[in-house]
């Protein structure tokens, strides 16, 4: 995994390192956000990509970004301390935006400016309504096969970020106001197809509360993926759920059609098909 690399290679416990290379911008994050980010990025390598990210902070994650993309990264970092704008000199590809992330407004100006994102990642101030405002007004915008994240989830838990301390979402108010609660939300819709009065369209209380983004996750994420404090909604046309049987005999209660199975011969006609390597 190369941005567990980059992590143990710049860690300041490694003795030496601030000296060896003391003109790279500081980099902070947590051990196992390395192991979700190449899972969901590694299929942008090499390739032209628009990374938007909420959160510049230091600017140490700047050049790893562009150094696990390549040539093709443009990076457009959204930040509320005007003094990040010092990254976007010397470079072309960086694009630096002054403002906070819980104000539509500030969404609505910067989809005018960046038509295409590829990745959007939310490591901004953590806030409740900046968590939430970020994925109601950005996860339309990120293209068809993009992903979106948020990090830092714990702040649902914490007073001071509009969290609810010990909470969780069989509490209406924590469900309904903090960023885990939208999550859980989610992973409804997500399966709407299959609540048992059909998809959840047109949808009835409580998921009225957020109708735009009850049907964007609904016809356009295909997975959720949930890391320690981080999720993550990778978009796509999801596949209108239907059952696939294969070629082949079956089994009901008086047992195999056609006996016992040598599993030799069908493991040798399938591989006529799959071409694996094994020999049977």
């Amino acid at each position: 995994n190369p941005f567990s690399h980059y992590f143990r290679y710049l860690w300041e416990g490694n003795k030496g390192r601030q000296n060896e290379f003391p003109e790279f911008p500081l980099f902070t994050s947590w051990p196992h956000y390395m192991e979700a980010y190449h899972n969901h990025f590694h299929r942008f390598r090499g390739k032209n990509v628009t990374f938007m990210e909420v959160g510049v902070q230091h600017g140490g994650k700047i050049p790893i970004l562009r150094d696990y993309f390549g040539p093709g990264l443009t990076y457009i970092g959204i930040d509320i301390n005007p003094q990040v704008q010092i990254f976007s000199q010397n470079a072309d590809w960086v694009h630096i935006e002054i403002g906070d992330s819980a104000s539509r407004d500030l969404w609505k100006d910067l989809r005018k400016k960046y038509p295409h994102v590829d990745i959007f990642l939310d490591d901004g101030g953590h806030t409740m309504e900046q968590q939430r405002v970020s994925i109601e007004e950005m996860l339309s915008h990120v293209q068809p096969e993009g992903v979106f994240i948020c990090e830092d989830l714990a702040t649902s838990w914490n007073h001071d970020f509009g969290g609810i301390p010990k909470g969780d979402v069989s509490n209406s108010t924590f469900l309904e106001t903090t960023m885990i609660g939208l999550i859980h939300y989610t992973l409804d819709w997500l399966n709407g197809d299959w609540i048992t009065s059909g998809p959840m369209y047109p949808n009835p209380p409580p998921y009225s509360t957020y109708p735009p983004l009850y049907e964007l996750i609904h016809r356009q994420v295909k997975h959720i993926h949930m890391y320690d404090q981080m999720v993550v909604y990778e978009k796509g046309l999801p596949m209108k759920p239907r059952m696939l049987n294969s070629v082949g005999s079956f089994v009901n209660r008086r047992g195999r059609v056609g006996g016992a199975v040598d599993w030799t011969a069908v493991l040798k006609k399938l591989q006529l098909h799959s071409n694996s390597p094994w020999k049977w």
